[in-house]
């Protein structure tokens, strides 16, 4: 239990990172397991559409966590008391639990015709598959606490807790996949995340109360205006994101059976770099940067966040060129098995080749976010995020009606590249001591010298004999090896450079 203690911030990044590849790891399991047995299909696609839907409500609401609730309850531990700080997070849990509760019952009243009318599925396939979206409605109530509570762990360095949370529900995920796949089909998934969730939450609220020493009772604070206008703008935000979010699934749920199963599993396995690496290294950056922003420290504050940027650029771009070139052999490797089949490979891989490309722009997004919630720019950047959101909401039927998933794909790439060269202004106005000129010449110099890099690498590509996991090898050690010798060459990234340096000296 050695683990389960608060940790520095140096510590937290190696030892958060290390529990993440892990939970990661295991999660992946269980995709692949998923995959097997279930392949791509209708009852798939209304799994992961209603899943999916859920989950970003419950991201929707819990991201007022990251924006405003953690860094107003560390500004009032950090300048008041340890007790008001409990109390204001205490206020939430039970607003949290309340917002859950009306979910799940507005849901339980007729869920076929509420599916019905925020997707394209037919209601016939919604009619044959309602015990599914019985068993997912209650994870409205599980999902809000269970990340709410890691939230707030996190927020006093207990940095493994999201990574045991996700561990656990896809453990539980896969034990009833692979007992009860048979009796229950797909069904058997939503049973094992339920029971993770529930062990999730019984363990969480145990750290609470051994740990920290928790008093759970309810007690009415008065928020100050500034909460109360940042919670505000804030949501008034997000909630654009979630329709940006969203509509994706609405518009593909009117295609092919299938589709949305492809989506899921191309968009997760471009995704897993990201969750691997820049959410967990931006989390604990986050409550860094809202330490020094509190001590007032901005010159400190720029260097962390420049340099944590630029480093995770340099890391994650190369994947992106990895997905590009090498999308199907990836997914081949990866999922074709079982009732994942060649047409379900392709699909897939159509997705992971495209949305690969997001890597870097979500590393320079993430950052940034966490640099607008540290600082408490909630209002500042409400405008630009709604003009954002609305934007790239508009493209999607437009896109999407002329180029059918390729429009999907064309419209947040577009949104996503622009929002890199935006965000200097945005920073320029906002952040006098922030120096996002580096960060944005480094992403031009990274993205020419990988483009570059992928060239040579796709010509090379069409000389060697096909075969799946011999091509993915011989490229990753190509393009890893022309990386390093550029770096060196042209020292695009200093503190990499001293990172191999040291290697090289120690014989690692």
């Amino acid at each position: 239990m050695n683990f389960l203690r608060s940790e520095s911030y140096k510590n937290g990044i190696v030892l958060s990172t290390g529990f993440n590849i892990l939970a990661k790891l295991v999660s992946f399991i269980n995709s692949i397991i998923v995959a097997y047995y279930f392949g791509t299909q209708g009852e798939t696609d209304i799994y992961f559409y209603a899943l999916a839907t859920i989950g970003l409500l419950i991201t929707f609401v819990t991201a007022l966590d990251h924006s405003v609730l953690i860094p107003e309850s560390i500004r009032i531990r950090e300048q008041e008391s340890g007790e008001k700080s409990m109390q204001f997070l205490n206020f939430f849990i039970y607003i949290y639990f309340g917002i859950g509760c009306l979910a799940v019952i507005i849901l339980y009243i007729n869920p076929v015709t509420i599916f019905s009318f925020i997707s394209k599925f037919d209601t016939k396939v919604l009619q044959s598959n309602i015990d599914l979206l019985y068993l997912i409605i209650p994870l409205c109530v599980l999902m809000l606490l269970t990340n709410y509570i890691v939230n707030i762990l996190v927020s006093y360095k207990y940095f493994t807790m999201p990574m045991i949370a996700a561990f656990v529900n896809s453990l539980f995920s896969i034990f009833f996949v692979l007992i009860f796949h048979n009796q229950l089909d797909v069904k058997s998934i939503l049973l094992g995340l339920m029971f993770g969730y529930f062990l999730n939450i019984s363990f969480l609220f145990y750290i609470l109360t051994k740990k920290l020493h928790w008093d759970f009772r309810f007690v009415k604070i008065s928020l100050r205006g500034k909460i109360i206008r940042n919670i505000f703008y804030a949501q008034a935000g997000n909630i654009t994101s979630l329709f940006v979010a969203y509509a994706p699934l609405y518009f593909l749920s009117g295609f092919n059976a299938g589709l949305i199963t492809a989506l899921n599993y191309g968009r997760n396995t471009s995704d897993i770099p990201t969750q691997l690496i820049t959410t967990q290294v931006s989390s604990v950056s986050g409550i860094k940067f809202n330490e020094l922003y509190a001590r007032k420290d901005f010159t400190g504050l720029n260097q962390k966040f420049v340099t944590t940027t630029n480093f995770l650029l340099f890391i994650l771009m190369p994947i992106s060129g990895m997905f590009f070139l090498y999308s199907e052999e990836i997914i081949t490797i990866l999922f074709k098995r079982g009732a994942f089949d060649v047409e379900s490979v392709k699909m897939s891989a159509i997705f992971l080749k495209y949305l690969g490309f997001l890597l870097p722009c979500m590393i320079v997004n993430t950052m940034c976010a966490r640099l607008f919630m540290a600082t408490q720019k909630i209002r500042e950047s409400f405008f630009y995020q709604i003009i954002f959101n609305l934007v790239l909401v508009a493209l999607y039927p437009f896109l999407i009606h002329y180029y059918d998933v390729f429009g999907y794909m064309m419209a947040i790439l577009l949104m996503y590249f622009l929002n890199v060269f935006f965000i200097h202004f945005l920073c320029k106005w906002l952040f006098k001591t922030i120096e996002y000129k580096q960060i944005l010449h480094n992403f031009l110099k990274l993205l020419l010298i990988n483009g570059v890099i992928i060239t040579i690498l796709f010509f090379l590509k069409s000389l060697m004999p096909y075969n799946p996991f011999s091509l993915l090898c011989v490229g990753g050690f190509v393009y890893m090896g022309f990386l390093i010798f550029l770096n060196y060459l042209f020292h695009i990234n200093k503190d990499v450079t001293t990172l191999l340096q040291k290697k090289v000296k120690y014989g690692l």
